[in-house]
């Protein structure tokens, strides 16, 4: 996060909760580390200036499910989209990116097609058809690149479709377009 969106922020959220100063906000990624590191470690919510670390960053931050069976695509993904500041989460089949759904409610699910267990197609109609999840998007992002493939991705309820390997721009707008209507 560059420091003037960082400023920008910290003066929104000192509106926000009626702090007096910017001074009173540490740097985003200290306090991401921090916070991560009191709630695995620890078990303890992170308090900064007396809020919550997970109120603070309400409406800036994003929690993004990345599903995919492959460690690798996992990993670029989420390297890319911590570094704008968005808490990721990861599942390693079809199966399990629906339970986590259901236990994280993310705000945008990153969905490959070809994994074991229950596939990207089947994981996504699930959840896009159940009353609890079916507000998140799902951003299909595969190799698979035949129209046919995007026309049933879609149909299964998949808000978009990316080409693997999706160059990290291309994901950065996919991901920002979504997440301006659903992080606020």
């Amino acid at each position: 996060m560059n420091e003037l969106m960082f400023e920008i922020q910290a003066q929104l959220l000192c509106e926000q909760f009626n702090i007096d100063a910017i001074e009173h906000f540490i740097p985003v990624d200290a306090a991401r580390q921090w916070a991560l590191h009191c709630v695995e470690k620890i078990q303890r919510p992170v308090d900064i200036c007396g809020h919550s670390y997970v109120d603070l960053c309400r409406g800036f931050m994003a929690t993004i499910l990345i599903v995919d069976d492959s460690a690798t695509m996992m990993e670029g993904h989420k390297r890319i989209l911590e570094k704008q500041g968005h808490t990721v989460f990861s599942a390693e089949d079809g199966e399990e990116g629906v339970e986590k759904s259901l236990e994280i409610m993310p705000d945008l699910i990153l969905m490959d097609v070809v994994m074991p267990k229950m596939n990207g197609f089947q994981a996504t109609r699930k959840i896009t058809r159940n009353e609890q999840t079916k507000h998140i998007p799902v951003v299909i992002v595969t190799s698979k690149d035949q129209q046919t493939d995007i026309m049933w991705g879609k149909r299964q309820g998949a808000s978009d479709y990316l080409i693997k390997p999706a160059d990290d721009t291309m994901l950065k707008e996919t991901v920002n377009r979504f997440l301006e209507s659903t992080v606020s």
